[in-house]
């Protein structure tokens, strides 16, 4: 997962595709809008790729702690980054 702060642009690999799109943040909450991806079938893992793109689009907040970054429904934690230089 890639957040472009200057465009407020999002975009990383799915598990399959590559996937593009823009975000909104403002305090701690964050949301994700107008995502697209390439248009690859990869039978082992569309499920995989199908839970992620599922779980961007439920994520409300977002904390970051230690240098990683969580993506949060409420109180579960739906992602977890860690940060790459």
């Amino acid at each position: 997962l890639t957040l472009d702060e200057t465009n407020n642009k999002v975009s990383g690999y799915a598990g399959c595709n590559h996937f593009f799109g823009s975000y909104q943040s403002s305090g701690a909450s964050i949301s994700f809008a107008g995502l697209g991806s390439t248009k690859m079938f990869c039978q082992d893992r569309m499920h995989v790729e199908d839970a992620y793109f599922n779980a961007l689009g439920a994520v409300k907040t977002y904390k970051i702690e230690r240098s990683k970054l969580y993506l949060l429904l409420e109180e579960r934690v739906m992602l977890e980054f860690s940060r790459v230089e």
